[in-house]
């Protein structure tokens, strides 16, 4: 396992970073240390320099036998002394030096990699605020048609021509403007993935840098700590059993092992799986009030657009499977084309997701059982929550990283297969007519508004106001028709012929 597998998390990075901060605080502390022994050494020396000339000036006044003891002490005094200074000035160089030149240079690396990171974090925020207001105008501009629609069959059931032209002519201008808003809000779904995956291979090069740092500062400390044993061994024959100890264990020194245990010690979120705001269509949510009839037209069409798109990215990433071949071949280096065959892979699997719930809502609608060629093997990933970061309720994709890490996944759908597959598709979600307005058609046909089946009552505790598209406003007392509970403490409910959500904590559910 490398860091990034250990760490891939929203605040791993930050998590790792700052573990590695209090490493580097301890190496620091480590080479203060050996250059306060360093001092002590020199100090040391200088008092046996001192002790031999006395020694030699008093051994002066003796002339019997016990004289030549005497002057082999004093020169064993400073014989010791060159031998401590030596080591004194050994120590400092040796040792310290190349460990604080290490500290210094992963110091100013580390710096670099904290504002790559922070910058691709900025660029993904500032996308999911952009998703998030496309999402706003692609779903007021869905209401508005509807709206508009529900206009023109009223004034065609009057039969008053000059409104009938009038509110036919609005009725164009507003598809067009939901179909541009629609469009938009899709190309910076697909804006906001690319960002979101520069990120991650931001924080892919930022984990190698940091393994590959920590990694250099461990061995860095075995070694000096090999270099400290060295030159004390030197000193004292009969320090052996001490050298001999500290060296068994500076043989169980393992930067591997060292990494590992501090991967298994981290309390961090880890190893959260990568999450996809998927594309909300507005024909998909219930609470969007539209007849049977136009809501199954704009879900087979949306099949279709998400379909041919995901057909462009199959093909692009079947043209860079070829150059990865050859380029193999040729011993060339395919890091940037891997990366975009990754990138590819994902956006795949991004509208593969979106592909399935909006055919899942349409069969739904038509009370058919999902046929089993368009079952998506990880639906069960896919999940409605609300996101505290943009303050919307978001369908997520929740990718497991063995699936996501596994380019092979995709790599096997050649365009010719693909269509064969999509021309079935087709023929069941073809693109309809355009919809006749006419007096045969009865109201309740055209625009039966599909509401949920009541779960119950519950009893406003609170009053919660929210005005965010799809927040039900609700006071202290008002009953409200309990429609369903949603993951995160959301529930969904109607209140005086509004729909919306509300959180769970603000009411108490009463019993049937």
């Amino acid at each position: 396992m490398t860091f990034k597998d250990s760490f891939f998390a929203e605040n791993g990075f930050r998590e790792l970073n700052k573990l590695l901060i209090s490493e580097n605080d301890f190496s620091s502390s480590a080479g203060k240390i050996f250059i306060e022994k360093a001092d002590l050494a020199t100090n040391y020396a200088k008092g046996l320099l001192k002790l031999s000339v006395k020694a030699k000036r008093i051994n002066a006044c003796e002339q019997s036998t016990i004289s030549a003891v005497w002057s082999e002490i004093a020169s064993e005094f400073e014989k010791e002394s060159r031998l401590f200074n030596d080591y004194g000035i050994n120590l400092a160089e040796e040792v310290n030096n190349q460990l604080k030149a290490l500290l210094d240079e992963n110091k100013k690396l580390r710096y670099k990699l904290e504002q790559s990171v922070a910058k691709s974090e900025k660029v993904l925020s500032d996308g999911k605020y952009k998703q998030r207001d496309a999402r706003s105008k692609s779903y007021y501009k869905g209401k508005d048609l509807i709206d508009t629609i529900e206009a023109e069959t009223i004034s065609v059931q009057s039969g008053i021509e000059k409104d009938i032209n009038r509110l036919k002519q609005k009725r164009i201008k507003a598809e067009d403007s939901a179909k541009k808003a629609d469009s938009d809000y899709l190309a910076v779904c697909l804006e906001t993935e690319n960002k979101r995956h520069a990120w991650e291979r931001e924080l892919t090069l930022a984990f190698d840098a940091l393994e590959e740092m920590e990694t250099k500062r461990l061995n860095c400390l075995k070694n000096t700590f090999e270099r400290l044993v060295r030159l004390t061994s030197t000193l004292f024959p009969g320090y052996q059993e001490i050298v001999t100890n500290i060296q068994q264990k500076i043989d169980g020194v393992n930067a591997e092992c060292d990494i590992t245990a501090m991967k298994n010690s981290i309390k961090s979120t880890g190893c959260l799986k990568p999450e996809l705001i998927l594309y909300d269509s507005f024909a998909e949510h219930p609470y969007h009030h539209m007849s049977e009839l136009r809501r199954s037209a704009e879900l087979k069409k949306k099949v279709n657009e998400l379909k041919h798109k995901k057909n462009d990215y199959i093909k692009s990433l079947n043209g860079m499977n070829k150059l990865v071949e050859g380029f193999t071949t040729l011993s060339q280096n395919t890091d940037n084309i891997l990366a975009e065959q990754q990138s590819a892979c994902t956006l795949i699997e991004y509208l593969d997701a979106c592909e399935f719930k909006c055919a899942d809502v349409y069969f739904k609608e038509q009370n058919i059982p999902l046929p089993e060629k368009l079952l998506y093997d990880l639906k069960d990933n896919i999940q409605r929550a609300y996101d505290k970061s943009q303050q919307v309720i978001s369908t997520m994709l929740y990718i497991p990283l063995e699936t996501y890490y596994n380019t092979e996944r995709h790599s096997s759908r050649s365009p010719e297969e693909y269509v064969t597959w999509e021309n079935k598709f087709e023929v069941e979600f073809a693109t309809p007519a355009p919809i006749q307005i006419t007096q045969s058609f009865d109201d309740e046909d055209l625009f039966d508004e599909d509401v949920p089946q009541s779960l119950g009552k519950c009893r406003a505790l609170y009053t919660f106001e929210d005005d965010r598209e799809g927040m039900l406003r609700i006071e202290t007392g008002d009953l409200i028709n309990l429609l369903s509970k949603e993951d995160g403490g959301w529930w969904q409910g109607e209140l005086n012929g509004v729909i919306g959500f509300f959180p769970e904590s603000y009411v108490e559910e009463l019993k049937q």
